[in-house]
């Protein structure tokens, strides 16, 4: 029994990360169809901002994470524009957007590649103190706390902005039909923008939090959990 216990929480925390990922593709995937494959090397990126702000600047976690997160943002935006707004009108779009999406990934690792000069880094240990916590049987540490809270508060956050703003409407509009949604005056360009940059955001963050959890950072990080 108790080692289903600590299995079950352990597999909780990597769930979380897992769940952090999925949101992010999810979103380009059920809002402009697009497999977005791009999304592993965003996450990618995510990490390593993180650790050129922890370990080169030495910025804390705290720091480092929103910083990383809208910077994978921006990147995910970029990657928009480049690879795949001018598809989306093409016939053959999903077919057309993933192999461009492809190319995108595989631009990113090269880039992260360089970077990182083909080495795993980690980020510094002092950047977010770790302390070890037992209940009863139950091993886990403040990493683990922080994941699964982080993870549970972004999901909730996110539902709010589907569900209850304007935003949202405009998300679910464009994700039923583009056209239609373009025609009743919904800026489909400007949502796509905002969708993109959260879905790099939330990879962002997922990725720091694996990059601390893991202590490994490579080229090839976001291609593991895609």
């Amino acid at each position: 029994m108790e080692f289903w216990a600590q299995q079950t929480l352990n597999g909780l925390v990597l769930g979380s990360v897992y769940g952090l990922y999925g949101l992010g593709f999810g979103l380009v995937l059920a809002n402009l169809k697009v497999f977005h494959v791009a999304h592993a090397g965003v996450f990618t990126w995510g990490a390593i901002f993180a650790w050129l702000l922890t370990a080169q600047f030495g910025a804390p976690l705290w720091a480092a994470l929103p910083v990383a997160a809208v910077l994978a943002g921006l990147i995910n935006v970029i990657a928009y524009f480049l690879f795949v707004r001018q598809l989306l009108k093409r016939r053959h779009t999903q077919l057309a957007a993933f192999i461009s999406s492809l190319g995108a990934l595989m631009v990113l690792e090269e880039v992260a590649s360089k970077i990182l000069g083909g080495m795993v880094e980690r980020i510094p240990r002092e950047a977010y103190p770790v302390q070890s916590l037992q209940v009863g049987s139950l091993q886990f540490n403040t990493l683990d706390i922080t994941i699964v809270v982080l993870t549970v508060s972004l999901m909730l956050i996110l539902a709010w902005l589907v569900h209850r703003t304007e935003w949202g409407r405009e998300v679910r509009a464009v994700a039923f039909n583009r056209d239609v949604a373009a025609l009743l005056g919904t800026n489909v360009d400007k949502v796509s923008v905002g969708l993109f940059f959260l879905s790099g955001a939330l990879g962002g963050v997922s990725a720091v939090l694996v990059a601390m959890a893991f202590n490994v950072i490579s080229s090839h990080l976001g291609g593991t959990y895609l």
